[in-house]
């Protein structure tokens, strides 16, 4: 006899049904002991194999599909811990064949354990064997065996056999959990822009003290940041009139200016742009209005006056063209194409990298800083975007994988606004979001503008309302202690600890 969670008993052949039909140790995350259930000792023991001072063996019962302990199992032992295990259940997969049809259908049945009988002296080697019988899709049957091999339990002549029924079923992403989840990675992602052109125009605006390097052609100006580093320009004029063209070189060395909110803006790396042939092309003063550009590792560090923040990198080329003019910081409006790579960080380590495919973004309504960093704007986007999370530090712990599965995006005029002026920063996204891995298309809207606050990732304050196909819709909201409500219309409300849960992070299977 075997003690449960509650305090009953159960026969060893019972036991062995439920091995075979489905290993308890996997539903209940953090139950170090197999006691079913998780105390405050055992959380430390997670917490400890989360930062790398303990081994992963010492408690399996933490680890993931990939043998890791992450910031997601952590939470799952906490809820563990505070609402008890969950009650294990059997499962069996079968795969049935269309009778009459080329086709083949993978279903999954899940019911709840049933009786079985076992009796003898607790000797020799058993087998216990589960079968299902599941109706397949579009016909035909299948049965599923699962069996496990016990030693020293029950006289091997024992058989304990159980006949659960259960349809098939897909799994889906409810157009709330689809994008409540996701908010965070492209808030950070497509943010990172802003920092991308804060670089551009602190290089060709810096106006600090300015030493001309001689003897290399075109003359490189060197100019003083305000707090500290330096910025390098060079501009080169070829032809004449309208065909005249401009190669433009901005540098930047651990160039550091003021930045919002009382805190700073350094910038270090490259950025050539090479003017279209238009009639308006200078060097002195600086002016063009389109051309094609090549960003070459780009780093921007944006940090608040307590020095938290993230950290932006870039590896980007593409089209610019200026479509407004600003008196004192050169752009005030333009629009980009996008190729190649972006990631944003945080202290931690944890973020985002997005992947540009010739996706087109505009940005307009640019409120500068003094320095010319932007605080206040929006950013347009179309095109495709597909985002790898970044697991936290330490890689010891995630081997360089991403936190959670990469999903793909494709934006029809998605609308992002940024106030970089309130504390913490609030974002706004608004549009329509086509995605493989979510399952559909979904329209966004923003009810309550997002509050993101410096070296977090979720929103701390916020409302959004999703429509996903079949006009199916959800009311998201972000709370203060950064858990996530998911409200279906017509629906009960779910409540999620985080937006980076697993169950906000799972892809429609392909």
């Amino acid at each position: 006899m075997v003690r449960t969670s509650r305090g009953g008993l159960v026969p060893l052949g019972s036991l062995l049904f439920l091995l075979a039909a489905a290993p308890v140790s996997a539903q209940c995350v953090g139950d170090c002991a197999g006691d079913g259930e998780v105390t405050i000792n055992e959380l430390i023991l997670g917490v400890n194999i989360a930062l790398g001072t303990t081994p992963v063996s010492a408690c399996p019962a933490f680890a993931n599909e990939m043998d890791q302990v992450n910031i997601a199992q952590l939470i799952k032992g906490v809820n563990n811990a505070l609402n008890g295990c969950p009650e294990p259940v059997a499962t069996a997969t079968a795969t049935s064949t269309a009778t009459g049809v080329a086709a083949t259908s993978t279903s999954t049945a899940t019911s709840p354990a049933t009786t079985a009988t076992a009796t003898g002296v607790p000797t020799g080697t058993a087998s216990a064997v589960a079968t299902a019988t599941v109706t397949g899709v579009p016909t035909g049957t299948a049965s599923a065996v699962a069996t496990a091999t016990a030693t020293n339990t029950i006289p091997p002549t024992v058989t304990a056999t159980a006949t659960p029924t259960a349809s098939p079923t897909e799994t889906a992403v409810p157009p709330g959990e689809a994008v409540g989840g996701r908010v965070a990675y492209m808030s950070a992602g497509l943010g990172g822009i802003q920092a991308l052109v804060a670089a551009v125009v602190t290089a060709a605006t810096n106006d600090g003290g300015v030493a001309v390097v001689s003897g290399l052609p075109p003359p490189i100006e060197t100019s003083q940041c305000s707090i500290s580093g330096e910025t390098t320009q060079s501009c080169t004029e070829m032809g004449m009139d309208a065909s005249k063209t401009i190669r433009v070189v901005l540098g930047a060395n651990q160039c550091v200016v003021p930045g919002p909110l009382g805190g700073t803006g350094e910038f270090d790396g490259s950025i050539t742009i090479d003017s279209d042939p238009l009639s308006i092309n200078n060097c002195s003063p600086l002016l063009f209005l389109s051309g094609a550009y090549d960003v070459t590792n780009l780093t921007v560090m944006l940090r608040d006056s307590m020095d938290i923040g993230t950290t932006v990198a870039a590896d980007l080329n593409g089209d610019v063209a200026i479509t407004g003019a600003s008196a004192s910081c050169l752009v005030g409006s333009l629009s980009l194409s996008l190729n190649g790579t972006l990631s944003s960080t945080l202290l931690d380590g944890s973020g985002v990298q997005v992947s540009f495919f010739d996706t087109d973004v505009t940005m307009t309504n640019i409120t500068y800083s003094a320095d010319c960093v932007p605080l206040i704007y929006t950013l347009t986007f179309n095109g495709d975007a597909p985002f790898t999370p970044i697991a936290a530090m330490p890689p010891a712990l995630t081997n360089g994988l991403p936190a959670e599965p990469s999903f793909d995006v494709t934006f029809v005029n998605f609308v992002m606004k940024q106030n970089a002026t309130t504390t913490p920063v609030t974002v706004e996204m608004d549009g329509t979001i086509t995605s493989g891995c979510l399952g559909g298309q979904f329209v966004m809207d923003t009810l309550a503008p997002m509050a993101i606050a410096a070296g977090q990732l979720c929103p701390n304050a916020g409302q959004v309302s999703v429509t996903g196909s079949g006009n199916s819709k959800a009311t998201v909201i972000y709370q203060s202690d950064m858990s996530v409500t998911v409200t279906p219309q017509g629906g009960q409300p779910t409540n999620y600890p985080s937006c980076l849960v697993e169950e906000l992070q799972m892809c429609v299977p392909a």
